[in-house]
């Protein structure tokens, strides 16, 4: 029974049901009516002989008591009657009560009872399992442990398997509050910065709790946002003591055409959130508010809600879908490192997507970091950065549409270079440690006539010293390869044997990889020490300008291609030597020794240990920007270092010509200096399928120059046999990809064309030679890539961003804005043929190989027979794609293919999507001498074609830069065929 009963059990007021005419009375009315009433009954009394009176008179001491005693019961209510015992007042009572039962007793229970659980005080843990971001990654605690973390706990998932139970409450216990602002419990409005105009804004912060959910300790933080014009915006999120990578942003004030607005609150609670939206619709594209913000040295985490799940790039990842899947909580890892074909990890860490809006339009956004990432997505949609070295450098690119996201990318982390023509061509390379077998590959090749640009020779000539010198037998190789116009690329690793030359001259030139800048540091490849140059520093581009091996074989080689840049490090490592001693003797004969554990509290998903595999990430860079990096914070640039050495060494010996060099490895900026070579790939359709993906992404990133081994490099992992329906669907798909390359590794099936019969050889050379027809696009292409920073090969969302059921296409690619490439993935089997699975974009098509039009309108889908010996190719409507020669005619190489002359394909649009119910049809040309750079002075020799098809009329206009000289530069400039789709009625030649 409540205290308020109990009182008014044994008092109760105004409630005696004789009484209720006597006490209903209020005021002077009240008042007057007592009196008159007891007038009259007295005058009653006097009328009844004084009854009353005698009766009091005859009452005992003890019955008078109690008779006063009721009168006294009886009197009117009082003021302080009503303040403490009304109905009203006994309601509020009651509310009280429960406040006090449900809040306040709790909270003295945890405070005292309980004192040392930690628990949920600051947000709600009833949330949606959506939106649950979970707080205890990489393991699934007990109730108790997740309390002590401060995050909720409910083993409550609804059905959705992959929800986390330990998860953050919203708002998050790890957050931020803007430094020395009011203190937030006490305002009733929250703070609110807004951007506007400004260029540029820095605030502070303080943590709400000291330590983070995996014990590192808290730290202070400075976010700074600046503008870049009205297209780029910068939200740098970091610990003033901490130093990053050269700060290359430059901000510029913006107008009254920016896309982006910018707010900063502090909610009531102190709630920190940072939110861009879109100017034009209001959408917002970033904020930090549903998740939990957290910053230590080793450790950090940042959370943004995306518009809509429509992700592209974040890679390059292992899969076979561009967009991850978000119901199932896709985790994995943006971090460099050699894997074999049944890994999750990869070559390449980009850190940069596209996301679509509500609206039709689209962002882009890079964070610059080159510490391991994990990335995180959730249901509803949101994102998550989880890093462990760096800082949080995020740009934002505000599009709306794809082209201008990848103009406004490239633009800062540089546009794409200009390939020679050659490198378009088609490359063969292997390991096998056989001179014999490349000279088998040689004849089988020019028996069959199937054209090619290059060879490597073996891609392990002097392995693992990649500086050791050219035998006699392979120099001879190199100059008859060359004396036959074709290239010799030449195969490097970072790595040196600490037997070699190379390795004494790179340690004299002070530009070797070293604990602190004193003590060596040896890995192992292939059972032998190994030297890792430090890249990063200035003393390596000494080093290599000096070496007079590295001077020889630069010098020899073509083009060249960088594989295990990652960097590989096979030592198995051992840390039981650093329990017992704080620096263990690193030697040549003991590499395992190198490298002290990571102690970090948190490792990216899927790797268990960011030392194995690769460099140690406790080494020092001896980098003036920034100071003595570790290589942890680093890692993913160290092959961006590599390739931009090699390429500043081979544009110093010859600076004449464009530089051919493809790194396995590459990071945002590599595209600038080459283009990117895939490793070990499975040849199977699941290797090829995740191949396309990783090219596509490649492409997105500013890398456009990227290709996988056709027919993979490795053997299958679910037969023992090469399937030769792989090898032919491969150079199908090849034939439009942005690098067409063979490769194999060491011990594999090798799949080079001679490797399998004459026959089958035959056919593979008709898709060879289709690339060469192709080549004039492609190359024009790479033009526009290399102005604009528009990838080669596309997803189809990329020139159809309106059109919903492009966004989530991956296995078809358009190789430029022309042509849509459909291939089959789908094994023949018993059967004759395949069934492909098609996707239209909204518009008109030709079949490429028929002529046929299809009228997609608005989108279709269709299923399509398609042999084994074929490809779906669609031509888009209103377009004029240059060809040259034919597959019947013999070529060797690309000088062969430019001499010959050119055919128009025109595809006419549908007359009914013009507005002048004209067919019209639009194309361009880009022709130079295919090896001269750009910035060249002289530039080279150019022509720049446009082609007009209107009505039954073809208009052809050539620009010729003004300081260009007429000559013979290598390539034709005659056009002799004109191949029209879509023409109705007779066609004359006039």
């Amino acid at each position: 029974m409540g205290i308020w009963q109990k009182i008014t059990g044994t008092l109760v007021i105004n409630e005696v049901e004789e009484d209720k005419e006597e006490i209903m009375e209020e005021g002077k009315k009240r008042k007057k009516k007592g009196r008159k009433k007891r007038k009259k009954e007295e005058e009653e009394e006097e009328e009844e002989g004084g009854s009353s009176r005698i009766v009091d008179a005859e009452m005992t001491f003890e019955e008078r008591q109690v008779k006063k005693a009721e009168l006294i019961y009886k009197r009117e209510p009082t003021c302080l009657d009503r303040v403490v015992f009304g109905k009203k007042v006994r309601l509020l009572y009651a509310l009280l009560l429960c406040l006090i039962l449900g809040l306040v007793l709790p909270l003295l229970l945890t405070l005292y009872v309980f004192e040392g659980e930690e628990v949920v005080v600051r947000g709600y843990c009833g949330v949606n399992v959506s939106w649950r971001f979970d707080c205890s990654l990489g393991s699934t605690p007990q109730e108790e442990a997740c309390h002590q973390k401060g995050c909720c706990y409910d083993p409550t998932t609804n059905g959705d398997i992959y929800a986390p139970l330990c998860f953050h409450s919203i708002p998050s216990e790890y957050g931020y509050t803007l430094h020395n602002s009011t203190q937030a419990l006490r305002r009733s409005q929250p703070i609110v910065y807004n951007l506007g105009e400004q260029t540029e804004r820095t605030l502070n912060l303080d943590f709400i709790r000291n330590v983070t959910n995996f014990g590192t300790k808290s730290l202070p933080l400075q976010v700074k946002i600046q503008r870049q014009g009205n297209d780029v915006l910068r939200i740098l999120i970091w610990n003033t003591e901490q130093s990053f990578e050269p700060d290359d942003f430059v901000p510029e004030a913006s107008n009254d055409t920016r896309h982006f607005d910018v707010q900063v609150t502090e909610k009531n609670g102190g709630d920190f959130n940072v939110t861009v939206s879109r100017v034009a619709t209001g959408e917002t594209i970033f904020e930090t508010v549903y998740g939990p913000m957290i910053y230590s040295e080793d450790y950090m985490e940042l959370t943004t809600r995306l518009p809509t799940s429509h992700l592209y790039g974040l890679g390059q990842r292992d899969n076979y879908d561009l967009i991850p899947n978000f119901e199932q909580r896709d985790r994995w890892a943006l971090y460099s490192r050699e894997f074999d074909a049944s890994d999750t990890l990869s070559y390449s860490s980009n850190p940069f997507f596209m996301n679509f809006e509500k609206t039709g339009n689209i962002y882009g956004l890079y964070l610059k970091n080159s510490a391991p990432i994990e990335v995180g997505v959730l249901p509803i949609p949101a994102l998550a950065f989880r890093v462990v070295g760096g800082v949080f450098d995020l740009r934002i690119f505000a599009g709306p549409r794809p082209e201008d996201v990848s103009e406004q990318y490239t633009k800062m982390v540089g546009r794409p270079y200009m390939p020679p023509v050659w490198a378009l061509g088609y490359h063969l390379c292997r390991t096998t440690l056989d001179l014999d077998h490349y000279d088998d590959i040689v004849g089988v090749m020019n028996e069959a006539e199937v054209p090619y640009e290059s060879d490597c020779i073996d891609a392990r000539l002097g392995y693992p010293d990649a500086l050791t010198p050219l035998s006699e037998e392979v120099q001879a190789r190199v100059e008859e390869m060359q004396s036959a116009g074709r290239k010799f690329v030449l195969v490097q690793y970072p790595f040196l044997s600490v037997e070699g030359d190379s390795y004494e001259s790179c340690k004299n030139a002070g530009a070797l990889m070293e604990f602190n800048a004193t003590s060596p540091y040896y890995g192992q490849i292939d059972k032998t020490a190994v030297a890792y140059p430090d890249y990063l520093s200035n003393n390596s581009i000494d080093w290599l300008g000096n070496d007079k091996n590295v001077q020889s074989l630069y010098g020899m080689s073509d083009g060249m291609m960088l594989f295990r840049n990652t960097p590989l490090n096979e030592a198995d490592l051992d840390y039981s030597a650093w329990e017992d001693s704080a620096s263990p003797n690193c030697t040549p004969s003991n590499p395992q020794l190198c490298c002290p554990p990571s102690g970090l509290p948190f490792t990216p998903y899927p790797l268990e240990d960011i030392n194995r595999g690769s460099l140690c990430p406790a080494l020092r860079h001896n980098a003036p920007h920034p100071a003595t990096p570790t290589h942890r914070e680093v890692h993913s640039r160290y092959a961006y270092y590599h390739h931009r050495r090699v390429y500043e060494v081979k544009k110093e010996m010859n600076s004449s010509i464009r530089p051919f060099i493809m790194s396995q490895s590459t990071s945002p900026g590599s595209g600038q200096l080459g283009g990117q070579f895939g490793g070990a790939y499975l040849p199977d359709m699941v290797g090829q399928r995740k191949g396309l993906i990783q090219v596509l992404e490649a492409g997105l990133a500013g890398t456009p120059l990227m290709g996988v081994p056709i027919c993979g490099s490795v053997n299958s992992t679910t037969e023992a046999e090469l399937r030769t329906e792989w090898c032919l669907r491969g150079h199908q798909v090849a034939s439009f990809s942005p690098l067409m390359i063979s490769h194999s590794e060491s011990g594999q099936q090798q799949r080079n064309p001679p490797d399998f019969s004459l026959a089958f050889s035959n056919q593979l050379r008709y898709y060879v030679r289709q690339r060469y027809m192709f080549l004039p696009y492609i190359y024009s292409l790479f033009y526009q890539a290399h102005l604009t920073g528009r990838p080669v090969v596309r997803p189809l969302f990329y020139d159809f961003p309106m059109d919903a059921d492009s966004r989530s296409i991956s296995d078809q690619f358009l190789l430029g804005p022309s042509v849509l490439v459909c291939p089959s993935f789908q094994t023949v089997g018993s059967e004759t043929t395949a069934t492909a699975k098609i996707h239209l974009p909204p518009g008109c098509w030709y079949n490429y190989y028929k002529g046929a039009l299809v009228d997609a309108e608005d989108g279709m889908d269709m299923e399509l027979p398609t042999l084994l010996t074929d490809i779906n190719v669609f031509i888009k409507a209103g377009s004029i794609v240059p060809l040259q020669g034919n597959l019947h005619d013999r070529i060797n190489t690309t000088q062969d293919s430019r001499r010959q002359p050119y055919t128009l394909l025109v595809a006419l649009s549908c007359s009914k999507y013009t507005e002048s119910n004209d067919s019209l049809a639009f194309g361009s040309l880009y022709i130079d001498d295919g090896e001269t750079p750009l910035d060249a002075n002289p530039p080279p020799v150019a022509h720049q074609l446009y082609f007009n098809s209107s009505g039954r009329e073809l208009t052809v206009r050539r620009d010729i830069p003004e300081n260009c000289q007429e000559e013979d530069a290598g390539f034709s400039t005659i056009i002799d065929g004109i191949r029209v789709y879509g023409i109705e009625g007779q066609v004359t030649d006039t």
